[in-house]
């Protein structure tokens, strides 16, 4: 199985639901019996109509029941019948079984819903990339989440989608090794079963990356060739270490680990 169905980022813009329709925000409701908000944390990305892909890190943030919403890039829109919003209920998480917390490798996870989501126009499936060599550096990828636009400001209500292009490993590598002075890249490396992405050099001090929230969500590259939109999940927002700051972010290569997803979905 690589392919399904066809149907915060710092400084990034808005990106509304048909242009992101494979995104689902992560979250659980709220304990105080006089509020209906939820609390939502992590990003995935809907691969078949019941299985979403994240990091194995979202499905260890709390042990309360987790929902997955799609169909809106407005976290804060109620849902109603006459709206797109497709709740589901986590049935069971599937975190890698070589995920370590300590040096965030193999941090990817699948969720199995209660019961499937219905396709649209606004909800559809992702295929993944089969590829395991890093794209072209003149491919614009893409990344979306609800994160942090900064290290101090809360997450935005609405969906961001930013432009990014990949920084080969031997550069990504290089480019850590001259921090060996953080404690954080100190134990840090960047491997094989990770993809680095940066954006492009603009006029702004800070460059557009994910930051914290934007965990789980897609890293993807868009094609039209067909005279509608294809998308190919390429990685997944995983440590978002840098958040806006001008050094690539490294992202769980999702090529990596194609025999491994298919082997939990083909057992259920």
């Amino acid at each position: 199985m690589v392919c399904c169905p066809p149907s915060n980022l710092v400084h990034g813009l808005d990106g509304y639901e048909a242009e992101v329709p494979f995104i689902a925000a992560l979250g659980f409701k709220r304990e105080n019996p006089n509020e209906s908000s939820f609390t939502w944390f992590c990003g995935s990305s809907l691969i078949t109509s019941r299985f979403l892909l994240t990091t194995a890190h979202c499905t260890r943030y709390t042990d309360k029941p987790l929902i997955a919403r799609m169909g809106t890039s407005n976290l804060l829109e109620a849902k109603q019948e006459n709206n797109f919003i497709q709740d589901r209920n986590v049935k069971r998480t599937f975190p890698h079984p070589n995920y370590t917390s300590h040096s965030k490798e193999n941090d990817i996870a699948l969720i199995e819903v209660d019961h499937p989501f219905i396709f649209s126009a606004n909800v559809m499936g992702i295929c993944l990339s089969t590829i395991e060599e890093d794209r072209d550096e003149t491919d614009q990828l893409f990344a979306a989440g609800w994160g942090a636009t900064d290290y101090k400001t809360a997450s935005p209500e609405k969906l961001m989608r930013v432009a990014l292009t990949t920084v080969p490993l031997d550069k990504c590598r290089e480019q850590y090794k001259l921090l060996q002075s953080t404690s954080f890249s100190r134990k840090f490396k960047i491997n094989d079963t990770q993809y680095c992405a940066i954006t492009k050099p603009t006029n702004e001090t800070f460059k557009r990356t994910p930051c914290k929230g934007d965990s789980g969500g897609p890293l993807y590259y868009e094609s039209n060739t067909s005279g509608r939109p294809n998308y190919l999940l390429v990685g997944i927002i995983s440590a978002g270490i840098n958040c806006g700051e001008n050094i690539p972010e490294p992202y769980v290569r999702v090529a990596s680990y194609l025999d491994w997803i298919d082997s939990v979905i083909e057992t259920l």
